[in-house]
């Protein structure tokens, strides 16, 4: 098996700009934020592109600070005083059938920032992706991390993977 979604995010120091906007926004959200500041969000981003190491806290797949998109483990909709929380956000890939595009306002029953996430899901040299418990398996529905585009994906980094180390699949 081979590991390649849900990454453990290992949260580093609050954005310096986001804690001043804050500061002089104490009632603020972050529609606001998204309304009256887009280069803010861009500095976020670049902050979590670093301690994501580049990857999208959900599928893992490449970002950069213009393909990525600020995102929120704990829905806005339904956590807004949770919108500004350094911890519940992160950085996701643009796509718009899986990751946070997909989770929309559905809470996630595994989150890249616990611990243990990543023993939660085993992944085949086909590139499928199955949950190893309910919570993963409804993980994986919720994301659509198991779509025909992020298997092909995955399959080919396996393949190229056990290529390069002279691994029979």
């Amino acid at each position: 098996a081979w590991r390649h979604c849900l990454r453990y995010i290992i949260k580093g120091p609050e954005c310096e700009e986001l804690i001043r906007w804050k500061r002089s926004h104490p009632n603020g959200t972050y529609h606001e934020l998204s309304e009256n500041a887009p280069e803010l969000r861009k500095e976020i981003r670049k902050v979590l592109l670093k301690e994501q190491y580049g990857l999208c806290a959900f599928c893992c797949d490449r970002v950069t600070l213009d393909s990525g998109r600020n995102a929120h483990i704990k829905p806005q909709s339904i956590y807004p005083q949770e919108s500004l929380n350094w911890q519940n956000i992160v950085v996701s890939c643009p796509s718009v059938k899986s990751c946070d595009s997909a989770q929309e306002h559905t809470m996630l029953p595994i989150s890249p920032l616990m611990e243990n996430c990543e023993a939660m899901f085993k992944f085949y040299e086909t590139g499928e992706i199955v949950g190893l418990n309910e919570d993963a398996q409804k993980t994986i529905e919720i994301l659509n991390l198991d779509n025909e585009i992020l298997r092909r994906k995955r399959k080919i980094a396996i393949c190229t993977l056990c290529y390069e180390n002279e691994i029979d699949p």
